[in-house]
């Protein structure tokens, strides 16, 4: 399954260190909301971290189980820079937004944990064949047939649409952003900072 994700790419832009008194300190994230998690959040306790498998300026993400099940964590770096309010906020809305997909062909947010804001885990479903990106360059085109193009952006295709029925643009369309699961059947990495859009109806 291919899925699309935002985890792993944050806009640059958005998450620069910015060191001012509105500064998110490690003792000070008390003002950030994330009520709106309430409804997946999960016990902090059923998460467990294994082993690192990427890591961006502000965040990492983790290979992990929850319940026995293998999963994708992201979390906020423990030590390093230092965040505004605004960019903590923007983190944790991030997976709110998230939270509200329901799509076969976008990675599936399975819950939030944590114990103050800072410390938020974003526990995701795991697509355990990597990106396209590192499929297409470790397969030839005879293992990579045009029937499987073919059908692979057709799934690709039903994800941005679906995005774009929320209200929401990727921003970010690129194979590193397309996950693989055991099935080869691709999954857009939802989560490369999509943005919600002013056209409404």
């Amino acid at each position: 399954m291919y899925a699309i994700l935002w985890y792993r790419r944050r806009h640059k832009r958005e998450y620069q260190p910015i060191r001012s008194v509105e500064s998110v300190s490690l003792d000070d994230d008390s003002t950030v909301n994330l009520q709106a998690l309430d409804v997946v959040r999960i016990e902090a306790n059923d998460v467990v971290q294994t082993q690192m498998v990427g890591s961006g300026a502000f965040a990492d993400v983790w290979l992990g189980s929850y319940r026995g099940q293998p999963v994708a964590i992201e979390q906020l770096h423990s030590h390093g820079k230092i965040l505004t309010r605004a960019q903590l906020q923007s983190f944790v809305d991030e997976f709110v937004l998230m939270s509200a997909f329901k799509s076969p062909r976008l990675v599936t947010l399975i819950g939030a944990a944590w114990t103050r804001p800072r410390m938020l885990q974003c526990v995701m479903e795991w697509m355990d064949q990597g990106d396209l990106r590192y499929y297409l360059a470790s397969h030839g085109p005879n293992a990579y047939t045009w029937p499987d193009k073919l059908a692979h952006i057709f799934h690709i295709v039903e994800g941005l649409v679906y995005l774009h029925s929320m209200f929401v643009v990727h921003r970010d369309l690129k194979s590193r952003n397309i996950l693989l699961d055991g099935t080869h059947d691709p999954n857009w990495q939802t989560l490369a900072y999509p943005k919600p859009t002013s056209n409404r109806p």
